[in-house]
């Protein structure tokens, strides 16, 4: 009985003190692509779907880019939500992503990232429930303290790094009162693209199981969601969008196959993970590749048989 390839490189990662990146790269139409996608979150590289043999050269460069950039490693956030005295019922009811881990202290959790690079972006979800609202607050409680927030990693060299972060809510007792606080464009449009990603994942999965129904009606309800939005020119959303247009298509019956599967794996991965797509498996001009870093633009003009521009766009946007 052959062994479980998963299990084998982590039985390896286990027995391994080094600090490496695993990228995967599926080729054509044969390839396991939930495989290599297991595979490379495994140590925080990328699953890369090449549908183009003459474009092998730019997966490469994307991959090899990020780690001539790198800036920090083996990185933990630690999440702690401050329900003690401020809001006794406050707690984390959902997050989104396989980086978020449960820590039983306080409700807390823990966020895991193996690298981090120059010019990177991470943008991590998750939602609040608060059961009791407080009432009768005077001007200065308004402002509460909800989570601390530490960062700890190393850096290339192998210092230590320690940055901390608090987050404060503003409850409004009327509406005129909310109406003078801006609601933040960033945190929704963010809160979409994982919702999104979310989503993808789960038409795939009902796609595998011939549940094709099931699979629109999940792609569906993220297009609405992306159509009603206020900032749906975001560029995640835009992104977004020109995706789940495409997996709708995808998961048919008549047209589910191994390259469709790839592609809506890649598809959630980019999204949740804000990976970078050199694939071009988006329409969407000057944003097919919005999650990629400058280092990765530039090295990419420089190199590459493409020149990726989303991030000079995505800026004018933002």
């Amino acid at each position: 009985m052959g062994q479980d390839p998963v299990s084998s490189i982590d039985e390896t990662l286990n027995r391994s003190n080094d600090f490496f990146i695993i990228n995967t790269f599926g080729f054509g139409n044969q390839h396991d692509a939930e495989l290599m996608r297991n595979i490379a979150r495994r140590c925080g590289g990328n699953f890369y779907f090449v549908d183009d043999i003459i474009r092998i050269q730019d997966f490469f460069i994307d991959a090899i880019s990020l780690l001539f950039s790198m800036i920090m490693k083996n990185i933990e956030i630690l999440v702690n939500v401050c329900n003690e005295k401020t809001l006794p019922e406050l707690e984390i009811i959902k997050t989104y992503g396989e980086m978020w881990r449960t820590r039983h202290k306080n409700n807390g959790r823990t966020i895991w990232s193996h690298f981090f690079s120059n010019g990177m972006t991470k943008d991590y979800i998750c939602e609040l429930n608060i059961s009791k609202m407080p009432k009768g607050l005077s001007a200065n409680e308004k402002n509460r303290l909800i989570m601390e927030i530490t960062m700890i990693g190393l850096t290339i060299s192998g210092k230590k790094v320690t940055k901390k972060a608090r987050l404060m809510i503003f409850f409004a007792e009327k509406n005129e009162e909310m109406l003078k606080h801006e609601v933040n464009s960033e945190v929704i449009g963010n809160y979409l693209r994982v919702f999104g990603a979310e989503k993808l994942e789960q038409a795939k999965n009902y796609s595998d199981k011939k549940k094709f129904d099931l699979a629109q009606k999940m792609l569906n309800e993220t297009m609405k969601k992306i159509n009603e939005c206020q900032w749906k020119d975001h560029p995640f959303l835009v992104v977004l969008k020109d995706n789940v247009e495409k997996a709708l298509q995808f998961c048919k019956e008549k047209a589910y196959n191994n390259e469709k599967k790839a592609y809506v794996a890649i598809f959630s991965q980019n999204h949740m993970f804000q990976q970078s797509d050199p694939s071009g498996s988006s329409q969407v001009e000057d944003y097919d590749n919005v999650y990629s870093t400058n280092v990765q633009e530039y090295v990419s003009s420089k190199l590459g048989s493409t020149t990726c521009s989303s991030k000079k766009s995505s800026k004018k946007r933002r």
